[in-house]
């Protein structure tokens, strides 16, 4: 088990393509040279103890494909330059309650995304974008005890191959959009705690659903 910071001349590896750093000791802060590692694709520093901001570098980092901070003790602004990482297919933040701010329309750039897992218990709030509809390879997004509010966007049944989404213990509020029960490989979905209302969409291609939460909301009518 390693018990350091990790030092600035990090970057000076230029052919580092993967490194993994998980469930050490690690502590300070990510060194901003970081973004600098042009061919690194997989980063990985889950449970440590890294403090401070998430370097917002990310527009140097054109072959990451992994990135995982989750169960450290970031702070400050989420990163949302980490979309311009236009290969990302994981990226895992959760654990890190001290993030702030919102997830920017430039989330749908990042069109090779796979799996998005943010902090919950954090600061951050606003809206899902819609731009979200153009992750067409988006299986597993976690949004779990996040403050995002407004409406669910109706691009998001754009995301033709998700299949797992919880989104419980926020404020979404409006109506559950009718495109979010057309998804035919979706198999979870939990809008549990929420402020929404009005009635439950038709099921009009939830094939392979196993797990439907919509407790806690405002809803009427019948169940279709």
């Amino acid at each position: 088990m390693i018990n350091d910071t990790l030092p600035e001349q990090l970057s000076l590896l230029s052919n580092l393509t993967i490194l993994k750093m998980g469930y050490n000791q690690l502590w300070g802060t990510l060194p901003w040279s970081i973004g600098d590692m042009a061919n690194l694709q997989i980063l990985s520093l889950h449970n440590n103890a890294f403090s401070g901001d998430i370097p917002d570098t990310f527009s140097g980092m054109a072959e990451l494909r992994e990135f995982d901070v989750a169960s450290n003790d970031f702070s400050g602004e989420f990163p949302n330059t980490i979309w311009q990482a236009t290969k990302l297919r994981r990226a895992i933040f959760g654990g890190n309650r001290k993030l702030v701010g919102t997830l920017s329309d430039a989330l749908g750039d990042c069109v090779s995304l796979e799996s998005l897992t943010l902090p919950a218990y954090c600061g951050m709030t606003g809206t899902i974008p819609d731009t979200i509809g153009n992750l067409v390879n988006l299986t597993y997004l976690d949004t779990n005890n996040i403050l995002f509010s407004g409406t669910i966007p109706h691009t998001i049944g754009n995301c033709k191959s998700l299949s797992t989404w919880s989104a419980m213990d926020n404020n979404f509020s409006g109506t559950i959009t009718t495109s979010l029960f057309n998804m035919s490989k979706v198999s979870l979905i939990s809008l549990r705690n929420n402020s929404l209302e009005g009635t439950i969409p038709p099921f009009v291609d939830l094939r392979c659903i196993s797990y439907l939460d919509l407790s806690y909301n405002n809803l009427q009518g019948t169940i279709p």
